[in-house]
């Protein structure tokens, strides 16, 4: 997708209880991934959004941890091309219970 042209895309996200949860992010191997991408994201969860950012050309194609969020069933993330800077590409997300200490 080209940057400011692509619309955001929503996906739900698999929460069946309210927790913490680590977000979890893979992209595929890009060879030609250039230092300082940006790729916005948002969160959405109980009526409240939480904004970061991701460096994709960071460990590309591996698992790379995005931060951890209280999610509630009903939680949303949306990818936001027009805010990103560099490659915006997802082979997969995953939640990862996080342990109470």
């Amino acid at each position: 997708a080209k940057g400011a042209k692509a619309e955001p895309a929503t996906y739900p996200l698999p929460v069946a209880e309210a927790r913490r949860y680590a977000l979890m992010g893979k992209g595929p191997y890009m060879w030609n991934a250039k230092p300082g991408s940006s790729t916005a994201m948002e969160i959405v969860s109980g009526g409240k959004a939480v904004a970061f950012t991701a460096d994709q050309a960071q460990s590309t194609g591996e698992w790379v941890k995005f931060g951890e969020f209280d999610l509630e069933p009903g939680a949303t993330l949306t990818i936001i091309p027009a805010k990103s800077r560099g490659h915006v590409v997802a082979d997969g997300f995953a939640l990862v219970p996080v342990q109470d200490k």
